[in-house]
């Protein structure tokens, strides 16, 4: 994640990867994540995805909001 480069990239927003296990943190937090720009997205309980080594890790994902 490129966080140093701000929020948009190519007309779209950065993602950044929210799970765990309380939801209503888990939704305070994303809300967190909104108002800097970036687009929060739930993959639900904790997990690997995201850790370091999994497949989500470092990558620079942005949505275009075309779903």
């Amino acid at each position: 994640m490129r966080f140093n480069e701000g929020p948009i990239k190519n007309g779209g927003r950065r993602v950044i990867f929210v799970s765990g296990d309380h939801s209503s943190l888990n939704d305070f937090i994303m809300s967190v994540i909104e108002s800097f720009g970036f687009a929060p997205i739930y993959l639900g309980d904790l997990g690997r995805l995201q850790q370091a080594g999994g497949p989500l890790a470092g990558r620079d994902i942005v949505d275009f909001g075309d779903h």
